[in-house]
């Protein structure tokens, strides 16, 4: 009983500062996130860069940078405005982490006439001693599609 009562007057609230601790992490990442994939939307909706540019400003660094399918997706993302029509705005839908070094981004690109859902996969390489708080975090998966349903609806 006496370990008990020690437990929840000292070992209790310091789990609660450490979880919330975490949390408070997670959410600094996600919004970091969510601010590249913003100014991303933002640079090709408003045209002021070309999508290469834009694409290659939010893959910089990452393992898609040079990858074949860049120009695909290139020329995808330039058709958009022609089948769906101009970009009204730009929602984050759903986050998702995967342990400690994937987070994975879902958005709902809101066009004139037909909503498009992005997803982004983003992913922190680990540093050699196992941590990965220092790492950056780069793209690895980016595509998009008109299915606007929930998975198993």
């Amino acid at each position: 009983m006496r370990y008990l009562t020690r437990y929840l007057r000292w070992g209790l609230p310091m789990l609660m500062v450490a979880l919330a601790s975490t949390a408070q992490a997670q959410e600094t990442v996600e919004s970091a996130l969510d601010e590249r994939i913003e100014a991303f939307f933002n640079n090709i909706h408003l045209q002021e860069v070309t999508v290469r540019q834009a694409l290659d400003d939010l893959l910089v660094d990452g393992p898609l940078a040079e990858s074949d399918d860049r120009t695909k997706l290139i020329e995808e993302i330039e058709q958009i405005t022609d089948k769906y029509g101009e970009m009204l705005a730009a929602e984050l839908i759903e986050t998702q982490r995967v342990g400690s070094d994937v987070v994975l981004l879902k958005y709902i690109y809101k066009c004139e006439d037909y909503p498009i859902v992005w997803r982004f996969s983003f992913y922190r390489r680990p540093t050699l001693d196992g941590t990965a708080e220092s790492g950056k975090w780069n793209v690895i998966s980016i595509r998009f599609d008109t299915r606007i349903e929930p998975e198993g609806f």
